[in-house]
């Protein structure tokens, strides 16, 4: 259930406005848990890690074969489809890992979020003398 701690708001919002958002998102997650609306099939992330620990075993095993055979991962994908992917890599790893190669890791560079034919350029000319793989993502299928 949710749990909502609005003792800073008060001083700006009323607590008739802070029960009607309070019933918003109480009736919100009541939907998202019961997959009561349009879009439900696409909520597979909700109970990650507890009901797809499978998944979540073959994508870790993944991660470790390309970081074997990858100098850079490439992921490939448009608005919120690459911008998952970064947030989280971002969120859980130093801003400067990109720097320090004494990691292991492979780069991961982004590709898609925009038709720069520049950038394209650029981006094959280094894929031509690097060991690479591609993640390619869609969340909406197409």
């Amino acid at each position: 259930m949710i749990n909502i701690i609005d003792n800073n708001l008060k001083a700006f919002v009323s607590d008739k406005e802070i029960d009607i958002q309070k019933d918003k998102a109480k009736k919100a997650y009541s939907q998202l848990i019961s997959r009561g609306y349009k879009g439900n099939d696409f909520l597979g992330w909700l109970y990650l890690p507890k009901e797809n620990i499978d998944i979540l075993d073959s994508i870790k095993d993944r991660a470790k074969s390309l970081a074997k055979i990858s100098e850079l991962v490439v992921v490939i994908g448009i608005g919120g489809s690459y911008l998952g992917a970064r947030a989280v890599i971002e969120a859980l790893g130093n801003s400067m890992s990109y720097l320090d190669y004494s990691v292991g890791n492979p780069l991961v560079i982004y590709a898609g979020h925009h038709i720069g034919e520049d950038y394209m350029t650029d981006l094959l000319s280094i894929l031509d003398k690097k060991e690479y793989s591609l993640i390619v993502i869609s969340k909406s299928g197409t």
